[in-house]
């Protein structure tokens, strides 16, 4: 049993870690995204701000979704869709679509914090 928690726990940590980074990117392309996106520096504050607030409104939803369709179902989810959202913003680099890109990402980003991933999550369906 010890060795199925642990190799949850190594799965939300790595998906955890990839969400991370896709958060950490932003930072670095501040200066960039301006005259690539056509956007301004209170457009990016909007766009961090409806990630922020989607990542803490899809927490609670996401903890129930990880009973229902398992913990290793959710988090490659997480996973394709945080990538997705990125790779939306590469393609159709607009305002609009960052804001719907930050939605997709903040849904993905709360498939990290349920409170519990324990080994009987984990199991209840596959």
């Amino acid at each position: 049993m010890m060795n199925r928690q642990s190799g949850l726990l190594a799965q939300v940590s790595a998906a955890h870690l990839v969400s991370h980074f896709h958060i950490m990117t932003l930072p670095a392309l501040l200066p960039l995204l301006p005259a690539g996106i056509g956007v301004n520096f209170v457009d990016l504050g909007i766009a961090l701000g409806v990630f922020n607030i989607v990542t803490a409104l899809v927490q609670i939803p996401m903890g129930y979704a990880v009973d229902r369709l398992g913990a290793r179902r959710l988090l490659l989810y997480g996973l394709a869709l945080g990538s997705a959202s990125f790779a939306l913003v590469f393609l159709y680099p607009t305002f609009e679509v960052l804001i719907l890109a930050m939605v997709f990402a903040g849904i993905a980003n709360g498939v990290n914090h349920p409170s519990d991933y324990g080994p009987a999550r984990q199991s209840t369906t596959r």
